[in-house]
């Protein structure tokens, strides 16, 4: 349903267009200067437009007002252009530090508090722990830096940028621009990697905005391999209060080791980001055409309505379960979490010989082996009975060492799922139907 939208809404898009009758068509931009779009359009970055930005880190030489001062140029670098951020850390590239992932630190917390009330010998108060203060306090921060079990933070990108906006906006395109001039050009000292989110209030967290245009069995949610000064966002229109860019490596990071854990460096060098939806300057609030006014309010008709939406009936709740697992496994497969990928996964399971623990031992080898892995699932059909499900899906694996694609993999991939105790569990993974 979601891609008919989507193709509706790009329809009737160009239709609009190539109706347009002004002196000077829409369509006429488009084909000759599409950054004549954007001069029409708010740019909803700007201070002057009431946003605030965060990042990860400033810094005085390079600050990050400098990101939305209207300057694309990379030409007054050395006078303090653009903003500059230098990481250096353990490093787990592309992992996601979900909520609950701290719990270890918390019960080691408890052990510890025990053991001391034992010691002192104290018995007349009970020992407490709060979970909630081991996990992440800054929401900026949140699902990007964790805390090692054998101590300090260990972080999953370089670094950040927040754009706070007044209110909601209703956004579809972010362009970003990084260094790249004669003597810095982007290929060597640009971004490489970069993701877009926004925050959903209804979740408290963020969510990675899907992409168009992406290449097949590409991650919608990042844009890598950059090797050019601009980098353009275009995605499903979403209505968000903040926007985050994360940057995940740059084109002069470096991966070292010390001791059993890996670390990187690098130099996060932005010089400007743009945000855009549909509002117009000459008139704030308003829509920039009448063509885009039939756009904005096509998307709200697309919005689901509450007191009409069909009441889903107790097979729908399960088939949805069903999908829930294989997704919970697709993402902790791409974040190389092992423990929440064995959570969807049966203590019956068995295939070809190999058992759960087998194949705990192999992911566990896999995940190690590889700093990057690109993995998604894509065309879902589930057929169900009460008790059991079979799965069939694409999937497109491609696994990164040292900053370079290794090898790539792609075809179907069958799932067989059984129901105990309304838990739906993986017990069997093939490439070939049973």
């Amino acid at each position: 349903m979601k891609n008919l939208v989507s193709t509706t809404i790009f329809t009737i898009i160009a239709l609009l267009l190539a109706s347009c009758g002004t002196q000077q068509s829409w369509q006429k931009v488009l084909m000759e200067n599409p950054d004549e779009i954007d001069k029409r359009l708010v740019n909803y970055a700007l201070s002057e437009n009431g946003t605030v930005i965060l990042v990860s880190e400033d810094n005085p030489n390079h600050p990050v007002s400098t990101l939305n001062n209207g300057i694309i140029s990379s030409e007054d670098w050395d006078n303090g252009e653009g903003w500059e951020s230098h990481f250096d850390g353990r490093y787990d590239l592309g992992r996601y530090f979900e909520y609950g992932s701290n719990a270890w630190a918390a019960a080691m917390a408890f052990e510890a508090r025990e053991r001391e009330r034992m010691l002192s010998g104290d018995r007349s108060t009970r020992t407490q722990v709060n979970p909630e203060d081991f996990e992440e306090e800054d929401d900026n921060w949140r699902g990007l830096r964790g805390n090692s079990a054998f101590g300090g933070r260990i972080y999953s990108s370089m670094g950040w940028v927040v754009f706070e906006f007044p209110e909601e906006k209703l956004v579809n395109r972010v362009i970003v621009y990084t260094i790249d001039s004669e003597k810095y050009p982007a290929k060597k000292y640009g971004v490489n990697h970069l993701r877009l989110q926004y925050w959903t209030p209804q979740a408290k967290g963020w969510q990675n905005v899907e992409r168009f245009g992406k290449g097949k069995g590409q991650q919608f949610d990042s844009i890598r391999d950059i090797r050019t000064g601009k980098i353009t966002f275009r995605f499903k229109p979403v209505r968000t209060s903040k926007i985050r860019l994360v940057i995940l490596w740059t084109n002069d990071s470096k991966r070292y080791k010390f001791g059993y854990f890996r670390y990187a460096r690098g130099t996060i060098r932005l010089v400007e980001v743009e945000i855009y939806g549909t509002e117009s300057k000459e008139e704030a609030g308003a829509i920039a055409s009448a063509d885009e006014l039939e756009l904005s309010q096509l998307l709200e008709e697309t919005k689901t309505d509450e007191s009409s939406e069909r009441v889903p009936t107790l097979e729908d709740v399960q088939t949805n379960a069903v999908e829930a697992t294989i997704r919970s496994y697709e993402r902790a497969y791409r974040n190389k979490d092992l423990k929440n990928l064995m959570s969807t996964i049966s203590a019956e399971y068995f295939r070809d010989g190999e058992t759960y623990q087998q194949l705990e031992s192999k992911m566990q080898n896999l995940f190690h082996g590889y700093e990057d892995i690109d993995f998604t699932l894509q065309g879902l059909r589930v057929e169900r009975t009460e008790q059991d499900a079979e799965v069939e899906a694409n999937y497109y694996l491609k696994l990164y060492s040292d900053g370079v694609q290794d090898s790539a993999y792609s075809g179907k991939l069958f799932f067989n799922l059984s129901n105990t105790n309304g838990m739906w569990k993986i017990t069997q993974i093939s490439t070939k139907r049973w």
